[in-house]
């Protein structure tokens, strides 16, 4: 990716200041996000939000720190939230490329999940999915559903991460899924699930 003009990072500090909450620590909290993104006219539930957060490096959601915002700005070359918006194309062109659509989801996992728990609550993990994979996952819906109906439990990041492995080589019919490969048991009984209601018989 070419590298970032020169920003300043005073400025970056001044900006930060009229989001940051007024009390506690030295961070951007839900309302200033919120008033963050109202300004930059991004929908807080769209895609763009995570690759935003993805670019801060953020660890934790509806939250920045200083240091994040005035280094994921300063990565951007972007001084003001009007450069920001400007720039807002070229950062969603940019997970388009497989290995960097494969950072930015693996990332996502650390950032929607709460903090001190290993795996994400599975309401968070279905309402991300839907975010990160519409459009790249043929199955979604009835993973979505499968999920919702059948597992109840929170997602792992092992299942996290090999979801995208699987979304990326399953065929039409799901005839090419290997039951002895190293698949989380999930993907496992999903598979078995959801392929009689394909509509079509798949030979085992």
């Amino acid at each position: 990716q070419p590298s970032a003009r020169a920003v300043d990072k005073r400025k970056l500090n001044q900006l930060f200041e009229t989001y940051r909450d007024s009390v506690g620590e030295d961070k951007m909290m839900a309302e200033g996000v919120s008033r963050f993104l109202e300004d930059l006219k991004v929908d807080p539930t769209s895609l763009l939000v995570l690759i935003l957060a993805w670019r801060f490096k953020a660890e934790t959601q509806c939250e920045f720190k200083r240091s994040e915002f005035v280094d994921g700005m300063a990565s951007l070359g972007v001084e003001t939230v009007d450069q920001l918006h400007s720039n807002l194309g070229s950062l969603e062109k940019e997970i388009a490329a497989s290995g960097r659509f494969r950072e930015f989801y693996q990332f996502t996992f650390g950032f929607g999940k709460n903090p001190g728990q290993k795996s994400m609550d599975l309401d968070m993990a279905l309402a991300y999915w839907d975010i990160i994979l519409k459009g790249r996952f043929k199955f979604l819906d009835l993973w979505c559903q499968f999920l919702s109906e059948n597992h109840k439990r929170s997602i792992p990041r092992d299942t996290w991460n090999l979801l995208l492995e699987f979304s990326l080589t399953i065929n039409d019919e799901m005839s090419n899924y290997d039951e002895e490969g190293a698949w989380p048991v999930v993907i496992d009984d999903f598979v078995e699930w959801a392929r009689p209601r394909l509509g079509k018989s798949t030979a085992v």
